[in-house]
């Protein structure tokens, strides 16, 4: 593992692959008309949670581009505006150059969304996908919990 990994990796809570929890709560923004949040806020969260993974492993550079390749999600809970909810995020798995990540939003402890999201490491110069280096990877699949606490005043 890099120096970078080691110290920006420092926060993690238990070993094993790769998992970050944030909290956000829903705002204007993220709804339509009805209060409803639009379905679109949900993979908005599932790349803040991303960015959240990648900032405690020294930053997605490490890695060159990495565009999403395959998205779903399952809606199960409507979410209203003001909602606080929980994103988790898991790596899954790990390819020759991708990662698979789970993802869950929850309020209140209550499932809304369920998904995945697969990213693929791409050289930036030519476009072509690229390994994923092996202190990338190691730190991937055993750095563990690398939780964000809920913001003050974020409760209801």
């Amino acid at each position: 593992m890099t120096a970078e990994i080691d110290k920006t990796a420092r926060g993690a809570r238990s070993s094993g692959p790769a998992r970050v929890r944030i909290w956000r709560r829903i705002e204007w923004v993220d709804t339509d008309k009805s209060g409803y949040w639009h379905f679109a806020s949900a993979f908005r969260l599932f790349e803040a949670a991303e960015t959240t993974l990648w900032q405690h492993l020294g930053g997605k550079e490490q890695l060159g581009d990495i565009p999403r390749v395959h998205v779903t999600a399952s809606f199960r809970k409507k979410v209203l505006y003001l909602d606080v909810v929980a994103v988790d995020l898991l790596v899954e798995r790990i390819g020759r150059s991708s990662v698979s990540y789970s993802i869950t939003i929850s309020r209140d402890g209550e499932l809304c969304v369920e998904g995945e999201m697969v990213v693929a490491a791409v050289d930036p110069a030519s476009g072509d996908t690229q390994p994923i280096p092996d202190d990338i990877r190691r730190a991937l699949e055993s750095v563990g919990e690398l939780t964000e606490d809920m913001p003050p005043g974020a409760g209801r």
